[in-house]
């Protein structure tokens, strides 16, 4: 429900209290993706960002083994695992 999301949204902020600077930098990364999902629930969605969720593209700098070139994930679902944060 609406109130499911804006309290996920409420505790999560919440949280800024707890930890140092690198575990507020996360939460304070994680509110606008919860925003959107508030957003997206109340039927106002933002095309843009759910484009964006998660891409995996070849990165020819990455090389493994056999010498093929690796994978690069990028996406606003890495801050939800506090592996990438926001600039």
């Amino acid at each position: 429900t609406l109130d499911d999301w804006q309290s996920l949204r409420t505790k999560t902020e919440q949280l800024q209290c707890f930890g140092d600077n690198a575990f507020r930098t996360y939460v304070n990364g994680v509110l606008p993706i919860f925003d959107e999902f508030i957003q997206t629930y109340q039927g106002n969605v933002n095309k843009e960002f759910w484009i964006k969720v998660c891409d995996i593209t070849r990165n020819p700098r990455m090389k493994y083994g056999g010498g093929g070139s690796g994978k690069l994930i990028t996406g606003w679902l890495l801050q939800l695992f506090g592996l990438e944060m926001p600039t």
